[in-house]
């Protein structure tokens, strides 16, 4: 996926999500990004909103949203635990919440990243 400076109405988007959650928002290679405990839960990339999920979880997701797909970095790798989707499910936002919080359950079994 070729790198894109994140928009404004996204990141708008997801920040009001991440309200719900005890997430601090950073920057990752220029994207905002949440994270909890160091790991890392959702972020705006490009024109699409990538987020952390259980695998079975994904397989769950990808079969409810045909726009929920693998998430596939800068360099061409799938990461093994995010997906992806783009505005064309905002107004799905009640049917897309409890998929957040199920990706914020799973990083809440992930262990606390040591600070450097």
């Amino acid at each position: 996926m070729e790198w894109k400076k994140a928009p404004q109405e996204l990141t708008d988007w997801l920040a009001e999500r991440m309200k719900r959650f005890p997430a601090e928002q950073r920057p990752m290679f220029g994207c905002p990004t949440w994270f909890h405990n160091g790991n890392m839960f959702a972020s705006v990339h490009g024109g699409m909103i990538m987020m952390r999920l259980r695998p079975s979880d994904q397989a769950d997701m990808m079969r409810q949203f045909k726009e929920v797909r693998p998430f596939v970095a800068v360099n061409g790798r799938p990461m093994k635990e995010y997906v992806m989707f783009s505005e064309e499910l905002f107004p799905r936002t009640d049917e897309l919440m409890p998929w957040f919080e199920k990706g914020f359950e799973f990083l809440m079994t992930l262990p606390a990243k040591k600070t450097k």
